[in-house]
């Protein structure tokens, strides 16, 4: 009797011990969600919704991207314009097959000098809304940390003609006009994700060892969000900002956490407000010394001390903030957003060292303005 009153205590202390572990583990993977109400399109804006599924192994997103979009002009249009943004970057491929116009088959083409443009021949009346479906397959390269992934978007209509001006240094691809989407994704469990938009729902299929992202945002200019294998995800609320750190390990996410935080303060105490719900900050090698700005994301490689790291945060932040605020075209006046930031970026700077610690920031930034206007 006394063994079988010890063997019952041992499995209930096993059981006690693997239930705490499992709270534990639940804890630490429960994903934040923002409580929105599920976005429906609106004469505002043009709508998107995507439906994508993602194989980390051979990094490749498949699945349907489906636009209404209206020519809100006051002449007809013969063709719609997509910017195929991933075909821009080393390593990386976006491909689009299988178009449509309010479910007809429709023939498209690529640009021969630039695979991002893909357009579609289009009679498309002023003020007529169209559904344009097509299916997409992203591949983005090898990455140490998470790798940024960008949609197929439709390109800027301007002064009676589609903007397709070839990425540089300074065209960030978020240069498009405003509109509101949602996303599905599908990826393993093992895969970690921060979004540009809202994270609204995060569903385990039992069973199946996958995930369902459910992702939203209003004003959008583009589809942004980061994908890392098995890396560590850090979560805080900052005045109603859901603020999401995606990096390799716990600790740099902790930090991008903490500078992601800094800067929001940074923006409020000089009286601006961050125009998004949501923001994710992730640790990925964009290539840009300083980093990249997208809508609700940025993405900033991990280097630097502390002061480093929040000015260049404080920068891609503001960037995002001004983007909206004035609106941004990177290729003819990029100062209209970075200009700006650069400022809050300094005035926070003077805030926290003094009026005298500002001199050498400021000549490094007026160098760096001569040389882009010089250009």
């Amino acid at each position: 009797m006394k063994n079988i009153k010890r063997i019952a205590e041992v499995a209930l202390c096993v059981v006690l011990l693997v239930s705490a572990g499992l709270a534990f583990w639940l804890r630490a993977n429960r994903r934040l969600t923002a409580s929105l109400d599920a976005l429906q399109p609106t004469q505002e804006r043009d709508f998107m919704r995507a439906s994508l599924t993602y194989d980390a192994g051979t990094r490749t997103l498949r699945g349907t991207q489906t636009l209404q979009a209206t020519n809100r002009g006051d002449t007809a249009r013969t063709e719609a314009v997509l910017r195929l943004y991933m075909n821009g970057e080393t390593g990386s491929s976006a491909a689009v097959t299988g178009v449509q116009v309010d479910g007809v088959d429709v023939s498209y083409a690529q640009d021969e000098d630039d695979p991002t443009v893909l357009r579609i021949p289009l009679n498309w009346a002023a003020g007529q809304t169209v559904e344009l479906t097509w299916t997409v397959m992203v591949k983005h390269a090898k990455a140490d940390a998470a790798a940024v992934i960008t949609l197929p978007a439709l390109a800027v209509f301007e002064n009676g003609a589609w903007r397709t001006d070839a990425f540089d240094a300074l065209a960030e691809p978020s240069y498009a006009e405003a509109f509101d989407y949602v996303l599905e994704l599908i990826c393993a469990d093992s895969t970690q994700a921060a979004f540009g938009g809202a994270l609204t729902n995060r569903r385990w299929e039992t069973g199946v060892g996958e995930t369902l992202y459910t992702v939203q945002m209003q004003g959008a200019r583009d589809v942004a969000f980061a994908l890392g294998y098995e890396g560590a995800v850090r979560q805080n609320e900052r005045d109603g900002v859901l603020i999401t750190a995606l990096a390799g390990d716990g600790g740099t996410a902790g930090n991008l956490l903490s500078r992601a935080k800094e800067a929001l303060e940074a923006l409020d105490d000089l009286g601006l407000g961050y125009p998004f719900p949501s923001l994710s900050v992730v640790e990925a090698d964009t290539g840009r010394e300083d980093g990249l700005a997208l809508s609700g994301l940025v993405a900033l490689a991990q280097d630097g001390d502390k002061e480093a790291q929040l000015r260049r945060m404080t920068r891609l932040v503001a960037r995002q903030t001004f983007g909206v605020l004035v609106e941004s075209d990177p290729w003819q006046a990029p100062w209209l957003s970075q200009t700006l930031a650069s400022t809050v970026e300094l005035l926070s700077f003077r805030a926290r060292k003094g009026a005298g610690g500002v001199e050498p920031p400021v000549m490094e930034e007026s160098e760096a303005a001569t040389r882009l206007t010089g250009r």
